[in-house]
């Protein structure tokens, strides 16, 4: 008999904190990048969007985590597309996952992406050194 449980969705908490506070979530995690957004201009998510192009529309195909449109500071406004990830389990599959998403996304839109992740899985990587 097949495994009907479906996978934890560990992120879903993650996900409704992007959807209602982007702002605060960028400046704590990724102050660098939240720097360089015009935060005049309202943030244009845009993840259903990309679900909707039949991106993910199989059982076995995760959908990106949340992709944001946003205005650069520098550049007149220039719009840039934030891939944001939550990953709250081991993946070795999460830097061909990522690589994947940001062609699609690429190809999708045709504007310039940033993608970052957000390693929330309690044990840390050990370094192999």
């Amino acid at each position: 008999m097949p495994n009907t449980i479906p996978p934890a969705r560990y992120d879903l908490p993650w996900k409704a904190v992007l959807s209602h506070a982007l702002r605060s979530f960028l400046v704590f995690y990724f102050p660098t990048v939240s720097a360089s957004i015009d935060w005049r201009q309202r943030p244009r998510f845009r993840d259903k969007e990309l679900a909707r192009s039949g991106f993910g529309t199989k059982p076995d195909v995760m959908v990106a985590d949340k992709l944001v449109e946003v205005a650069l500071r520098e550049g007149g406004g220039r719009p840039v597309l934030l891939h944001i990830e939550i990953q709250a389990q081991r993946d070795p599959a999460l830097p061909r996952r990522m690589h994947n998403y940001h062609q699609l996304i690429v190809g999708t839109y045709g504007l310039p992406v940033v993608s970052l992740v957000l390693l929330a899985d309690p044990h840390p990587p050990t370094s192999s050194s």
